[in-house]
């Protein structure tokens, strides 16, 4: 992975990150490696989402890139 295979999935990302974003229980997404989450080595979307988040609402690939979602809970600001 270089580069431009990282600029390209960054643009990608940025085409369909409000339309992403907006499925309800989607908290944040970014560009990682495939290779990370028992992929290839080439760029992917992570998308990472709450419990509740409906299945099948996160598409599995965006202009060809593997899209990879991860369960948990987004962080929580806390009072100092």
């Amino acid at each position: 992975m270089n580069a431009n295979d990282l600029a390209a999935a960054t643009a990608v990302l940025r085409r369909h990150e409000a339309a992403v974003m907006s499925i309800p229980g989607v908290y944040a997404m970014g560009v990682g490696s495939a290779a990370d989450h028992g992929g290839a080595d080439a760029p992917c979307i992570v998308v990472h989402v709450t419990r509740d988040v409906a299945p099948g609402s996160v598409p599995a690939s965006l202009e060809g890139i593997p899209v990879f979602v991860l369960v948990g809970e987004p962080p929580r600001l806390q009072s100092l």
